[in-house]
């Protein structure tokens, strides 16, 4: 249902006095939407939603909004927020005649038919004469021979320059593949190099261990002669008792490389032992 089918009635508020609203002198859609707001304000002042409900179900809130920020309104919406706002009927006229000033002024002008005749004249005399520069154009472009003959080695030139430029490229592509494959043997070297050096790293921490291995073994070796003196000469010592082996079996081996290369193992009195 519309709302100006809506059977409920329009609950205005008591009539008021709208002589200090200037609607006469309105010029713009703002300015009437101004005018309308003060008819809100003597009217109570009214909220949005109290405009709603004495309006019967003619006026939304939503809409009200619209309106009083400077939409200009339907004829329909404008007498009945007139009416809720307590504005008589008699007094409408003003509000009517102002807002069909502005609906009108809204809406552009009709052109004027002896206007329009003048302008079509004239484009078609335009589109004339363009037609006839044209058709002249066509009758005097006529190209010599020569100019024939130069396009034609213009374009040779171009299409050996091409060639050139083609050729060029696949030179230049055919020395980045080969730079590519010389990067990737030095890689291939620099990976064998590192290969080698790691194994030679080995070796040498190999060969260290191995000396220090042996230099202490010889250190031992050298501070058993001494030991062996030591004990011979100390009165603690019972005599004819059998003293230590200089060195074991596993010095020797150290030593010899071999426990068969080595002599047996004496004791302190030049007895081998064994």
């Amino acid at each position: 249902m519309s709302a100006a089918d809506d059977p409920r009635p329009i609950r205005p508020v008591p009539v008021v006095d709208t002589s200090s609203v200037a609607v006469e002198r309105v010029r713009t859609a703002a300015e009437f939407a101004a005018c309308l707001d003060q008819v809100r304000v003597l009217a109570g002042p009214l909220s949005h939603r109290e405009i709603e409900s004495r309006g019967g179900g003619r006026l939304r809130r939503t809409k009200i909004g619209q309106v009083l920020a400077g939409e200009l309104p339907r004829r329909e919406f404008l007498a009945a927020y007139l009416t809720v706002c307590g504005v008589p009927a008699d007094a409408h006229e003003p509000w009517h005649r102002k807002w069909t000033f502005l609906i009108s002024a809204r809406l552009p002008a009709e052109p004027d038919v002896a206007t329009v005749h003048r302008e079509r004249d004239a484009a078609v005399a335009r589109a004339r004469l363009l037609e006839q520069e044209v058709a002249a154009l066509r009758a005097t472009a006529v190209v010599p021979p020569e100019a024939h003959e130069s396009f034609r080695k213009e374009i040779r030139t171009l299409r050996a320059e091409r060639d050139a430029a083609r050729g060029q490229a696949r030179l230049a592509t055919r020395q980045h593949e080969s730079t590519v494959e010389r990067l990737r043997l030095a890689e291939a070297a620099r990976d064998e190099a590192l290969s080698r050096q790691r194994l030679l790293d080995n070796d040498l921490q190999a060969a260290g261990a191995t000396i220090a291995r042996l230099t202490e073994t010889v250190d031992r070796l050298r501070a058993r002669p001494r030991q062996a003196r030591t004990e011979s000469a100390s009165p603690r010592e019972p005599s004819g008792q059998k003293r230590l082996a200089l060195y074991t079996r596993e010095e020797a081996d150290d030593l010899y490389g071999t426990t068969s290369d080595a002599p047996s193992p004496v004791i302190g009195d030049g007895e081998p032992i064994g």
